[in-house]
């Protein structure tokens, strides 16, 4: 991103509309579009777990379906958050933990939510874990960026996000 800044910059360059944008973004915006693409492609997974298990087993079984798309996703999910999303070179296994732990928070909303929707009004349950999907990526945004992943704000470690893509 640097280099195609001060490319940008050079005599002679003329800065393309890309350019404008990526240099007008704040490192969190981008970290947001990041979240949104990779979340989004994480979304897609677990749901097609979610949706094929329910096919399988029967819609009744419901919260067992997000309970195994829950786990199939979080392994894809560590590895595209601590890559792609956040650019964290922190510990491996503390951040796993903190990650892990945040999932289960976000695990425990997605399940009261398919409850009140399934159970109490009688949802069915795709469509239901459909609209889950907002309230919990949102509350996964947040988690994340404020536990899995958090620094300490004056501190001098690697992990700095970058602003490049």
């Amino acid at each position: 991103m640097d280099d195609i800044i001060e490319t940008a910059r050079s005599p002679g360059y003329a800065f393309s509309d890309e350019h404008r944008l990526l240099e007008s973004m704040s490192i969190e915006t981008i970290r947001k579009v990041r979240f949104l693409f990779f979340g989004g492609l994480n979304v897609v997974i677990a749901f097609a777990v979610y949706s094929t298990f329910l096919l399988i087993i029967g819609e009744i079984r419901y919260m067992q379906a997000a309970i195994v798309s829950h786990v199939v996703s979080s392994f894809v999910s560590y590895s595209l958050n601590r890559h792609f999303v956040f650019r964290s070179l922190g510990s491996y296994w503390k951040q796993l933990m903190r990650f892990q732990a945040t999932l289960l928070v976000v695990l425990g909303l997605n399940i009261v939510l398919l409850a009140i929707l399934v159970g109490g009004l009688t949802w069915h349950p795709i469509p239901a874990q459909l609209l889950c999907l907002v309230p919990v990526s949102i509350a996964s945004y947040y988690g994340h960026r404020f536990f899995s992943f958090h620094r300490p704000r004056n501190t001098t470690d690697r992990s700095a996000p970058s602003t490049g893509w």
